[in-house]
């Protein structure tokens, strides 16, 4: 004792802590984390949404058509056959889900189902009808000479010739694509898209049993050439090629399916970028950049060359929120890989009249680009 005052009092006195309380202080910490790792996660996904809900996305809805005549078609193309829209379709979901702008939302006014996170704000006038027709598709043949020298000159041929007609297993198709505003119902864009590929055959052939009756055994002819004159008289101005052949080429089953596949898949991709081109593009004005020497306002915008824009392409200027959101219009001076620069080449008269013009985050719209190179590399 010092002062009167017991200096023993001052000493903390330790307390006991029982395992229960133990416990019950991690669980309350664990709690705590839990709860701020949920509060991070919804604010980041309240953050995506938003910045999805302000992305400017096209909706675009897919009608398929069938032109063929399904009692004109190779038997053992029929599973093939069977399933060619939906192989156009998933090809065609899969060229463009790289391109963010583009929202596939219905096939042929199927049901949409657009997952949430994708679910974006669209304007009027920024829904598109794509119809994609398959007018034909099939096996055929087609005709080549083959030259021979004196030495390796057909045996089997009636008479001398220096040469063979040889009739080759190709894969013949054309898809048409029609590209129709929603908002006004009109056609923005077709084109017909015809394709061929050459079947392997591993030079496996027969000789036409018409021009040189007897040569082939039975066997062969019942297998082979058959089906091959059964298809010419279902489709005689198709494959009126064979008559006037000397050898037919035969084709492995497995592989036509194959490639049939392919190539429809591949018919598909080459259209994507014609597609992408004639579908409006949204940016917006990023900066005021000036004057130029003619003292004309300069602007930049945040799209570049990979988007498709070029020198003195011609861009809308929009301010949606306006009652009249036609500002002007921008003719683009120079451009990188992200960005461009452009002078104001037209300012709408009522947007004159009261004084205004251009302002930074005003509304860009290409309404047409030319067409970027297909990623996929054709043969």
């Amino acid at each position: 004792m010092r002062n009167g005052v017991d200096q023993s009092s001052r000493i903390p006195q330790r307390i006991p802590i029982t395992i229960r309380q133990v416990s019950r202080r991690i669980s309350m910490a664990w709690v705590r984390y839990a709860a701020s790792l949920w509060a991070l996660l919804f604010v980041g996904l309240s953050a995506n949404l938003t910045s999805a809900q302000d992305v400017e996305s096209i909706l675009l809805t897919v009608r398929l058509g069938d032109d063929r005549n399904p009692e004109a078609q190779w038997p053992h193309l029929s599973s093939f056959h069977r399933h060619a829209l939906d192989i156009v379709y998933e090809s065609l979901s899969a060229e463009i889900r790289p391109l963010k702008r583009i929202v596939i939302n219905s096939r042929n006014h199927s049901t949409a189902r657009v997952p949430p996170w994708r679910k974006t704000r669209v304007r009027s006038g920024e829904t598109f009808a794509l119809y994609l027709t398959l007018r034909r598709f099939g096996k055929l043949f087609r005709n080549r000479s083959l030259y021979h020298t004196r030495q390796d000159l057909a045996a089997t041929a009636q008479e001398p010739m220096s040469y063979e007609m040889m009739s080759l297993p190709v894969l013949s198709g054309a898809l048409e694509a029609r590209l129709v505003n929603l908002k006004n119902e009109k056609t923005t864009w077709s084109a017909l898209h015809d394709s061929s590929v050459l079947l392997p055959h591993h030079e496996n052939f027969i000789y036409n049993p018409e021009k040189y009756p007897g040569l082939m055994p039975q066997d062969i002819i019942r297998d082979y050439a058959v089906p091959i004159l059964r298809m010419r008289s279902l489709r005689p101005s198709a494959l009126r090629m064979l008559a006037v052949a000397d050898r037919w080429y035969i084709s492995d089953e497995a592989e036509d399916r194959t490639a049939a596949v392919e190539m429809l898949k591949g018919m598909v991709a080459d259209l994507v970028p014609e597609i992408d081109a004639h579908l409006p593009l949204y940016g917006s004005v990023d900066s005021l950049a000036g004057r130029d020497k003619k003292d004309r306002p300069l602007v930049r915008i945040n799209l570049g060359y990979k988007d498709g824009i070029h020198k003195k392409a011609r861009l809308d200027v929009l301010r949606p929120e306006m009652p009249d959101p036609k500002i002007g219009q921008v003719e683009v001076l120079s451009v990188d890989s992200t960005s461009a620069i452009g002078y104001l080449r037209k300012l709408e008269r009522t947007v004159r009249k009261r004084g205004d013009t251009v302002h930074i985050g005003d509304q860009i719209v290409s309404r047409k680009r030319p067409p970027t190179q297909a990623k996929r590399n054709r043969p």
